[in-house]
C-alpha cells in the first residue's frame, strides 16, 4: 500500500489526471469485480469479497483527497495507526469473521497509502542506491523492481490464476 501512495503522487506529480483516475480506478474495479464473481463461482463457501485489488481501489480513492497535500497525509498515517493501535477494529472496516481466501483491512492500509503521500513528497522514490551490505550497492534504477512496478496489476492477476486453481482443488477436495 505504500507503494500505491508514492506511484499516485509520481503520476500526479505536476496536476492531479483525473483521466487517469478514471480509468486507473475502472481497470481496478473490474479486476475486482472479476476476481470475486470467479471466487463466488468457484469457490462459493471462501470467495474474495474484499481481497487486496478492493483494497487498492478504494484506498487509491480515498488517497486522492490528499494527494496535494503531503504532510496532512502524514499526520493521517499518524493517527490511522493511533487510532488502529489504540482503539483496534475501525467502525466501517470490512468484516473478517466471513470465510475468505483473501481479505484486506482498508483503514488501516490507507494510513500506508498516505505515508506513501508523504513519502514521495520527501524524495524517497529518488533513492537509486541502497547499500545494506558495506561495499555492496544496490543500484535500484532499471532493475527487476522497477518492472514489476510498471506491471504490477498484470504480475498480480498472472499469479492468481494458478493460486485460485491450487484453492479451488483444495476446497474441493474436502
Amino acid at each position: 500500500m505504500l507503494c500505491v501512495g508514492i506511484s499516485l503522487a509520481i503520476v500526479h506529480e505536476d496536476r492531479v489526471k483525473w483521466r487517469n483516475v478514471i480509468i486507473r480506478t475502472l481497470k481496478l474495479g473490474v479486476a475486482a469485480g472479476a476476481l470475486s464473481a470467479i471466487t463466488y463461482t468457484f469457490m462459493p463457501r471462501s470467495p474474495i469479497y474484499f481481497g487486496a485489488i478492493h483494497c487498492i481501489t478504494l484506498n487509491t480513492l480515498l488517497t486522492m483527497f490528499f494527494i496535494r497535500v503531503p504532510r496532512v497525509a502524514l499526520l493521517g498515517f499518524i493517527c490511522i495507526q493511533l487510532y488502529t493501535i489504540m482503539v483496534g477494529r475501525f467502525p466501517l472496516e470490512v468484516p473478517t469473521n466471513r470465510p475468505t481466501v483473501d481479505v484486506i483491512p482498508w483503514f488501516h492500509n490507507l494510513g500506508y497509502c498516505l505515508l506513501g503521500l508523504w513519502l514521495h513528497s520527501v524524495g524517497a522514490h529518488k533513492i537509486a542506491v541502497v547499500e545494506l551490505i558495506p561495499g555492496k550497492p544496490i543500484h535500484l534504477e532499471d532493475t527487476v523492481f522497477t518492472f514489476f512496478g510498471r506491471h504490477s496489476l498484470t504480475v498480480y492477476l498472472a499469479h492468481m490464476i494458478p493460486v485460485l486453481l491450487i484453492l479451488a482443488i483444495f476446497v474441493y477436495s474436502q
